[in-house]
């Protein structure tokens, strides 16, 4: 259960290693992600690449790379399907329309055995219409005329059965907002979703100029409108003080709309499900939702870390396939580096091999969570050490063998003996069993040189200290 650290990634984490170097802080360090963009650049062999990142509202990284400026705006592709869920569910809570509306209620073409098909099994990908047709990427057509024509389609599956990602679907419930609401979708769009969130820089003509805008993928967009566009959905519908979504509607958001429909395609490598307009990535053993994404073809990644609460834009103009892997180290070490909810950083580490010990957890330390673990990095491989535990720390810190302890060894110490493995890593489980909501203890790494490391200050390094507070 240690972090994404496989070969397949190895030059992008060795480059980030070296930009690591000689830093002293350990606590939620994101400019350490100046090492990995300048390598995904180069190994992604793009013009350019920007990053937002943001924790409980903040943006605490914004960059750009290459030739890309922060307000540059890509075609986002499957980055569409996020916004129009939303759009329609904005619809939803104006009484307009309902998610279990037929959608041969608006759209009269759709007969037989296609006219039970639903609004929601449109947005969830379970329709059962095909996944992509040349009539959505006419540009000389109304989105009207391109429904028609799909309306005459033969159905892949029975309508309810089976999940098969595509765009069909989407322009379909798209067309049916436009019926309801006697206005052009993207008139709905920006009144629904772009003026509430000032989402100045995106549109539906991210592909081209058209009457017939790609509900699914034809939008485009830069960082910091799609950054807004997500902090409104982690916090629950809020932009400020102004509600967008109501909480009901954000929930039928997120939540597994595919009713344990067969996956029959889907572009990643494991399988996962699906919401409305956006893929469940990552759920604890306690059920509850860790990350949500909507990538597009085009590589666009944008996602949510409820566990953090926090959200990251990744924006590209490449391919998925290229992009994917660089797409989850980049995920995988801004989860190393931010603390999840009920954890938080005390100090900075001591070097004992050029790096500073990072010490995080896994998720959200909640009572009987299974995927609850501390874990550190940036050890010296094959080194023994302890985790240590307290009940009180010492905020200042005192020096042990060099090492900064933040820990009140006045108090009972528990420690329990580690050692890191080839790639310097360590983690414990400790899925905190029968301990109460409020339950609050102290934890740090303590680690012996390694003979292959440099001198430092003592014979001991350390990492930085959690305060862990049980939710």
């Amino acid at each position: 259960m240690l972090r994404l650290r496989s070969l397949a990634i190895a030059t992008l984490l060795s480059g980030l290693a070296a930009s690591a170097s000689g830093q002293t802080s350990a606590c939620e360090d994101l400019n350490q992600l100046d090492g990995l963009m300048p390598f995904a650049l180069t190994t992604l062999n793009v013009p350019g690449i920007g990053l937002q990142i943001t924790k409980n509202g903040l943006v605490r990284y914004e960059k750009a790379f290459g030739s890309y400026t922060v307000d540059q705006v890509v075609p986002i592709a499957s980055g569409s399907k996020w916004l129009s869920a939303a759009c329609i569910l904005v619809l939803v809570d104006q009484g307009k329309l309902l998610l279990d509306d037929k959608v041969s209620k608006y759209v009269t073409s759709f007969t037989g055995s296609k006219a039970n098909i639903t609004i929601r099994q449109c947005l969830a990908h379970t329709s059962g219409l095909g996944v992509d047709d040349p009539s959505l990427a006419a540009t000389t057509i109304t989105l009207a005329q391109c429904v028609d024509y799909c309306a005459q389609l033969l159905l892949d599956s029975t309508p309810g059965s089976t999940f098969n990602y595509g765009e069909i679907s989407m322009q379909v419930a798209g067309r049916c907002a436009e019926v309801a609401t006697g206005k052009s979708w993207e008139t709905i769009f920006q009144q629904a979703i772009a003026g509430p969130l000032g989402m100045t820089k995106t549109d539906y003509q991210g592909l081209a100029t058209t009457q017939n805008p790609r509900i699914g993928a034809g939008a485009r967009s830069c960082l910091k409108d799609y950054g807004t566009f997500l902090r409104m959905v982690l916090n629950g519908g809020m932009n400020g003080a102004s509600r967008v979504l109501s909480l009901a509607s954000i929930d039928e958001l997120l939540k597994d709309q595919t009713n344990g429909a067969i996956l029959k395609s889907q572009p990643f490598p494991q399988p996962r499900r699906y919401g409305l307009g956006c893929w469940r990535d990552r759920v604890g053993s306690n059920t509850l939702l860790a990350q949500t994404s909507s990538q597009g073809i085009f590589g666009f990644s944008p996602w949510i870390d409820f566990e953090r609460r926090m959200t990251g834009v990744f924006l590209l103009r490449d391919s998925l396939v290229h992009a994917y892997p660089v797409v989850e180290t980049l995920q995988s070490l801004v989860r190393d580096v931010l603390n999840p909810v009920g954890v938080s950083c005390i100090g900075n580490s001591t070097h004992i091999c050029n790096q500073p010990i990072v010490h995080n957890a896994f998720s959200v330390p909640r009572g009987g969570n299974q995927d609850f673990g501390l874990f550190a990095f940036n050890l010296p491989p094959g080194t023994g050490g302890v985790l240590a535990f307290a009940a009180t720390p010492w905020v200042v810190g005192w020096n042990f063998g060099g090492a900064t302890v933040y820990l009140d060894t006045s108090a009972a110490v528990v420690s329990i003996p580690v050692i890191s493995n080839a790639v310097g890593e360590t983690w414990v489980p400790l899925p905190v069993p029968g301990l109460v909501a409020g339950t609050k203890f102290y934890s740090q790494f303590l680690f012996v040189k390694h003979s292959s490391c440099p001198s430092g200050p003592g014979p001991i390094g350390a990492s930085n200290a959690l305060s862990v507070i049980l939710q």
